[in-house]
């Protein structure tokens, strides 16, 4: 086999909604197909009117990062941790956001 033929592909997927745990069945469904994929989420979210918690459960996958802003349009990620996330070797950084 060649390095391409067994090349985990490494994925990066940004998407606050991922707070609920029953929203992040793609990121499980994508890494039983063998890909390493890491989920960047709020740690706290306002779901359908309240505060949801971010309880990775046993999502080892996700990472809680703190959010500046509330509103869906109008927030920021903590950029530390988005600094430290993006300097490592993605294949595929997707940003799920309005």
């Amino acid at each position: 086999m060649t390095d391409s033929e067994t090349h985990q592909l490494r994925v990066l997927r940004i998407a606050h909604h991922g707070v609920v745990s029953a929203w992040r069945q793609r990121e499980r469904e994508l890494r039983r197909l063998g890909l390493h994929v890491t989920l960047v989420s709020a740690k706290r979210w306002n779901e359908g009117g309240r505060d949801v918690q971010l309880d990775p459960g046993d999502d080892d996958f996700v990472r809680g990062v703190r959010t500046l802003g509330r509103h869906p349009n109008a927030f920021l990620y903590s950029p530390w941790a988005l600094w430290r996330l993006l300097g490592q070797p993605w294949d595929v950084i997707d940003l799920h956001e309005e």
